[in-house]
């Protein structure tokens, strides 16, 4: 093999073990969003579960001790939610509460309940984008009386569902830089090689 020969099979070895390194920092990348949503998922279910015995103890009362110290627990788990943005609804479609998202109108600490007449507006739309996805909870407190849970992706997840397309880019990139950098360099020896040729030829016809 000659030097050209080497340096395209050095070429197409560069070319395979970086496609190689980009599927496979996709595949993990992809892996790594999908526990998360799993994660995330699984939390909504603790969250629905709680507000499901929450509501059974408003029914049935907590006139005891016991009772008391499980809805002190129950509502620390949902008051643990700080990173998915939620909206727990009726069956009527009535917002019953929500957490974590950026409202356009700052939260009355005096008056927590309350909700600004911006933020209901926001909360609606961000409702109705929510109701076309798979994330929501059926929560049921009675036979007549339904709750409905939907949540969005925290930001990490977001994030982390960008990271892959931009790993991809930066490859993209880097592969292409490194295949005209050798192009340009083979294309510059041929050009010197020519050159000097045109030189031979010249001082043989002089």
């Amino acid at each position: 093999m000659n030097i050209y020969d080497w340096r395209r099979a050095g070429t197409a070895l560069f070319l395979i073990v970086a496609v190689v390194l980009v599927g496979s920092f996709l595949y993990i990348s992809n892996n790594l969003v999908s526990d998360l949503a799993r994660q995330e998922r699984e939390r909504m279910q603790i969250w629905a579960d709680a507000t499901k015995q929450i509501a059974d103890i408003g029914l049935y009362g907590a006139d005891n001790d016991a009772s008391s110290d499980n809805l002190d627990f129950l509502i620390s788990i949902i008051e643990q939610n700080h990173t998915i943005p939620v909206v727990l609804t009726d069956d009527d479609g009535n917002i019953l509460d929500h957490r974590n998202f950026d409202l356009p109108v700052p939260p009355d600490s005096l008056n927590p309940y309350y909700l600004a007449p911006e933020n209901e507006a926001f909360l609606r739309d961000k409702l109705a984008s929510l109701s076309r996805r798979a994330n929501v909870i059926h929560i049921i407190i009675s036979p007549d009386n339904l709750q409905h849970l939907y949540w969005d992706d925290s930001k990490l997840l977001r994030r982390l569902s960008f990271y892959p397309y931009v790993q991809l880019a930066v490859m993209l990139a880097f592969i292409l830089v490194v295949y005209f950098a050798v192009n340009s360099t083979r294309r510059a020896e041929q050009n010197k090689v020519w050159v000097g040729l045109s030189k031979e030829t010249a001082h043989q016809l002089g």
